[in-house]
C-alpha cells in the first residue's frame, strides 16, 4: 500500500515486502539496493537526486517498507522514482530470490 503524510512530505510503500527476517540476506541486499540508488554513478533515469528526495528501508513487524522523504516541491518527482524504485527492487528479487517472490506473493517461479 502506498500512503502519504503530507505532514512529514513522505511517501511509504508500507509493508512492500512481507515476511523479510531482520538480519536475512535478503534484507541486507534490498536495503544495500535502495541505498544504492542515491549514488552518481548510475544513470539519470535510475538514479534518485537526493537534493528532492531521500530514501531508505524500514523493517518492523517481519515486513520491510520503502520510505520517500520529499524535499521541497518535489513530489511528482517523488512518486516516479518511488515506482520506478519498487519495480527495480522486484526485478532484483525475481533474479535473485524467486523463492521468496513465489512464497510471499503467489508468483510462479518460472
Amino acid at each position: 500500500m502506498l500512503r502519504y503524510d503530507p505532514r512529514n512530505a513522505t511517501l511509504t510503500f508500507n509493508g512492500l515486502l512481507p515476511g523479510v527476517a531482520r538480519g536475512s540476506p535478503l534484507l541486507t541486499e534490498v536495503q544495500a539496493f535502495v541505498a544504492s540508488r542515491h549514488v552518481r554513478s548510475l544513470p539519470a533515469h535510475r538514479r534518485i537526486d537526493k537534493r528532492r528526495v531521500d530514501v531508505e528501508c524500514s523493517h518492523r513487524r517481519g515486513a520491510l517498507s520503502v520510505v520517500l522523504r520529499v524535499k521541497g516541491a518535489h513530489h511528482a518527482y517523488a512518486v516516479r522514482k518511488g515506482v520506478n524504485l519498487v519495480g527495480e527492487i522486484f526485478t532484483v528479487l525475481q533474479a535473485s530470490y524467486p523463492e521468496y517472490v513465489w512464497e510471499a506473493f503467489g508468483v510462479p517461479v518460472e
